[in-house]
């Protein structure tokens, strides 16, 4: 409510989240999109050291903008996105540098 407020326009909005344990390869992960993601949040943690990358749109049918903070030998990013999914890319992965990914999308729930 506080979001459909600020933006003025009611946007039926929903939120999804998952998570991918123990990546100890380079890959490409695949995210089913049940919403049009505005806010896509990912942590990235090796060991105790995590990294948050946020990629966010002020409209649907903007471009992505991206901000991270944090710092980990293991990166997560987006690779793409279509219709039905989210493409996450992960970067130097290996079994002394094993990973675990969780993502959170706030976005427009699909008509």
């Amino acid at each position: 409510m506080l979001f459909n407020l600020a933006c003025g326009v009611n946007y039926n909005m929903g939120i999804a989240s998952g998570s991918f344990d123990a990546i100890d390869a380079s890959k490409v992960l695949t995210v089913n999109k049940t919403i049009d993601p505005l806010a896509l949040i990912i942590k990235t943690t090796v060991g105790s050291s995590s990294e948050i990358i946020a990629y966010y749109r002020k409209k649907p049918t903007d471009s992505f903008s991206a901000v991270t903070g944090g710092s980990v030998p293991v990166s997560c990013r987006l690779l793409g996105e279509y219709s039905a999914k989210l493409l996450l890319t992960v970067h130097n992965a290996s079994t002394a540098n094993c990973a675990d990914i969780e993502y959170y999308i706030l976005g427009v729930k699909k008509q």
